[in-house]
């Protein structure tokens, strides 16, 4: 006899949400699993089982629920933000619950997150080549304590006036600055790494927007990175906690 009495969806996106889901389908007849790309890249989850390969649209997840899914599992990867909150918008709307897998970003060896802005000064003073930095003033503000910064830095900003302006008056040269308000791909800045000869990377990790963009355009090149103040906290439960919060919600012996 099933010990979860609730019919689930669950969105499946990362190894370890696959794992939970297939946990939980031991224990549970009605289990609907979404593998579609959008959500991540994940082995599908194995067990009883009914996969949903197709993408859930706002619609189709509604639909769901009104045949009576009553629990929703959101085991997307980070880098789904927009999908992740088209399903929080429908368990908000209809009042389903819903519960979160956490899930990290995947950065490589060259990369280091620091909240010391030594940390900042050094990675331009013993740069070979040139660094782009994305961020707010803090860190411009930071960087002009820096050994020729005037001409290793090169600011990656909102396109704004008064930013431009504050940013000449403290020495960065106006050749130097990019102004965009633009999100732009990994093939894009893969590109503009090896025209500027950018051998270095600085970014906010407090800066979501285009965060998975940029992840990716480091992973892909052999440019080193700073994230500064480290990447953003993960979202929910670890899929090791929320099953053991299952367990210990339906009463099932199994850590």
């Amino acid at each position: 006899m099933a010990k979860i009495d609730k019919k689930i969806m669950a969105f499946v996106g990362t190894a370890a949400s696959s794992r939970l889901v297939s946990d939980i389908a031991d224990y549970t007849d009605d289990i609907y699993a979404a593998t579609a790309s959008e959500y991540g890249s994940a082995p599908h989850p194995g067990g009883n089982i009914t996969i949903l390969s197709k993408y859930q649209d706002e619609e189709a997840i509604k639909r769901w629920i009104d045949r009576g899914v009553n629990l929703i599992i959101d085991g997307t990867d980070v880098t789904a933000e927009e999908h992740r909150e088209i399903i929080k918008k429908v368990c908000a709307e209809t009042g389903v619950e819903y519960l979160r897998v956490a899930a990290s970003y995947d950065i490589n060896l060259n990369t280091a997150q620091s909240s010391n802005p030594e940390d900042l000064i050094r990675a331009v003073e013993y740069c070979v080549g040139r660094v782009l930095v994305r961020g707010d003033m803090e860190i411009f503000k930071i960087l002009v304590d820096a050994k020729d910064y005037q001409t290793k830095v090169m600011p990656m900003v909102k396109n704004d006036p008064e930013i431009l302006k504050e940013l000449l008056a403290m020495g960065y040269p106006q050749e130097n600055i990019l102004g965009t308000d633009r999100v732009y791909s990994p093939e894009y800045m893969l590109a503009l790494f090896k025209e500027l000869n950018i051998t270095h990377f600085i970014m906010m990790g407090s800066e979501k927007r285009g965060l998975t963009q940029r992840i990716e355009s480091i992973n892909r090149s052999m440019v080193k990175a700073t994230i500064y103040g480290g990447l953003p906290a993960e979202e929910g439960l670890t899929a090791e906690k929320m099953w053991m919060m299952l367990c210990d919600r339906f009463n099932i012996d199994d850590y």
